[in-house]
């Protein structure tokens, strides 16, 4: 079933003649990145990257080092997306906004001819993505989407092909740890960094940081609570919370979907 939705994601590549790749260096983009550098060639493809406050910092070292190891060069395109009143007022058109901005950005910047593509999956099809709105509303293409490739097909296929890319955890950016409605600043954005990297360097992937005013709640994938209520490491993760300010800190008992999903 993957390999005939590959064929098909080829054959779409093949009628675009000439792409460029919104590329955060995640599982889809960087599978749609190598697919499109191997259909076309690398005179036909380029890459551009966000590089905002709402990534975490090693993000953007790592996109750079997925796209020279597919070997296409990234742009690498500086936003102050807080600069933006409607993405720090973090109501229910947030996203929208965000996308609509970056995006906007990303298609006045492309060489005459090219297509804009995205690595909009057909899992992400089923879920509320108002950011897709704006992507539809700026003619851009999403082929793995339009390849009905979902995000299990995508790791199967870049595992098999070699891409580092394949296992990585399914991230979103920061912007979705603060609670709907509370103002989004840069100081919160820096907070959740900081606490997220924390827990990655104990070794909890695919955590996340959920802030709502002075609390915090640590969300763990599947089969990491059990991890971090041995050897004291709750108290380690707490006590960290606290350094960053924050009155109470929280674990939801129910953990989310494994890394890989």
């Amino acid at each position: 079933m993957a390999d005939g939705k590959y064929n098909a994601l080829k054959k779409l590549l093949c009628s675009l003649r000439q792409v460029t790749v919104a590329f955060s260096g995640g599982v889809d983009s960087s599978f749609l990145l190598w697919a499109a550098h191997k259909v076309l060639g690398p005179d036909k493809v380029c890459a551009v990257f966000a590089d905002s406050i709402v990534q975490p910092p090693e993000e953007g070292r790592r996109a750079l080092e997925t796209a020279e190891f597919i070997g296409v060069n990234l742009n690498i395109i500086k936003f102050d997306i807080l600069a933006l009143a409607e993405f720090r007022a973090n109501g229910a058109e947030r996203c929208y906004f965000c996308k609509r901005h970056i995006f906007s950005s990303f298609s006045e910047s492309l060489r005459p001819g090219t297509i804009l593509i995205d690595g909009t999956n057909l899992d992400d099809s089923r879920q509320s993505r108002p950011g897709a709105r704006a992507c539809r509303e700026l003619g851009v293409r999403s082929p793995l989407l339009e390849a009905e490739m979902t995000k299990k097909e995508i790791r199967r296929l870049s595992r098999e092909r070699g891409l580092m890319t394949w296992d990585k955890p399914s991230a979103s950016c920061l912007a979705t740890r603060i609670a709907p409605g509370q103002p989004i600043t840069a100081e919160e954005l820096t907070i959740v960094a900081k606490g997220e990297d924390f827990l990655h360097k104990m070794g909890f992937m695919g955590c996340r940081l959920r802030l709502r005013g002075t609390i915090a709640t640590i969300e763990l994938a599947a089969g990491d609570i059990d991890r971090l209520l041995k050897d004291n490491c709750w108290r380690r993760a707490a006590d960290f919370c606290y350094s960053l300010g924050f009155k109470k800190v929280l674990l939801d008992l129910c953990e989310r979907e494994g890394i890989l999903s």
